[in-house]
This record gives structure tokens, C-alpha cells and sequence, in this order.
């Protein structure tokens, strides 16, 4: 019926849309020659599709239902369809290379970054460490400096003199 039809060619005409869509990001994106060159691949063996597609479309419009399933069932439409699917998954697969490769190197820097960061965290702890260590013993000494002075007053037995500045 016309609104079969009519169905038909606006979920053609959707599937177009999304395919073109795709396609159009796939060109904002692909920046290497290899992708390039495999994403023109893609655009040609998906025109030659389409022009077989806008054939069966025609024959099927024109009535001619057998001549339309002939076309879809020929090696022709076959070959057509599988390069296409061929082309979009040498993409697919350079696209999962280049990312498996972008996950590799942040790998690396994530633990060039990390060996930085326990290098840096051990000379602060050295640093810290050292700066304890001449607090501590400054404290000591003058610990040590008062209890020496208290004992003097007191074997001296002049609880009235001055302890010593310093």
C-alpha cells in the first residue's frame, strides 16, 4: 500500500540521515592519512551501496517487486554491501589501534608521573626528617642547658642567684 511505501521511504530516508551523520563526525575526527585514506574507502564503497539501494527503491515504487528482490539477492548487491561493511571496519579497527595506543602512553606517563611523585614525597620526608631532627636537638640542648643550670643552683644551695641567659 502508499503507506507502506511511504513508511518505507522515511525509515530509508532516517537511516540515511544517522549514516550520514556518523560519517560526517567520522570526517571531523580522522586526522591521519591511513584514516584518510581508509574513510574515503568507506565513502566509496558506501555510494556505490546507496546507488543499489536507490535502484531497488526505484523498482520497487515502479511495481516491479520481482526485479527489486533479483537486485537485492544479485552478487552485485551482495559485494557492495560487504565492502562497505569491510570499510567500516578497517575504521573501526584503526580507531580501537589508536586508542589501545593513547591508553598505552598514558600508562607510561601515569607511571612517570607516579615514580615523580614518590621521589619528590621521599626527599620532602629526608627534608622533614632533618628539620625534626635540628628542632629536636635544639629543644634538647636547651633542655639540657636548664636542667644543668637547676642543678647548679641547687648543690650551690644559692636559691637566690640568677640563672644565666642565653
Amino acid at each position: 500500500t502508499s503507506e507502506q511505501v511511504r513508511s518505507l521511504d522515511a525509515s530509508i530516508a532516517k537511516i540515511r540521515e544517522e549514516n550520514k551523520k556518523h560519517m560526517d563526525y567520522l570526517h571531523s575526527v580522522i586526522r591521519s592519512e591511513k584514516g584518510k585514506a581508509l574513510l574515503h574507502h568507506a565513502d566509496e564503497t558506501r555510494a556505490v551501496l546507496r546507488k543499489l539501494n536507490d535502484q531497488i527503491t526505484e523498482l520497487a515504487h515502479a511495481g516491479k517487486k520481482e526485479d527489486a528482490t533479483n537486485l537485492i539477492l544479485s552478487d552485485d548487491y551482495h559485494h557492495a554491501g560487504k565492502a562497505y561493511r569491510e570499510a567500516v571496519g578497517e575504521i573501526s579497527a584503526m580507531q580501537k589501534e589508536a586508542a589501545h595506543h593513547a591508553a598505552m602512553e598514558s600508562r607510561e606517563s601515569s607511571a612517570a608521573a607516579n615514580m615523580w611523585m614518590i621521589i619528590i614525597s621521599v626527599i620532602a620526608i629526608v627534608l622533614l626528617l632533618g628539620v625534626a631532627w635540628v628542632v629536636i636537638k635544639a629543644i634538647g640542648d636547651a633542655i639540657q642547658q636548664i636542667v644543668s643550670n637547676v642543678g647548679q643552683v641547687a648543690s650551690s644551695m644559692r636559691f637566690g642567684s640568677r640563672l644565666p641567659a642565653r
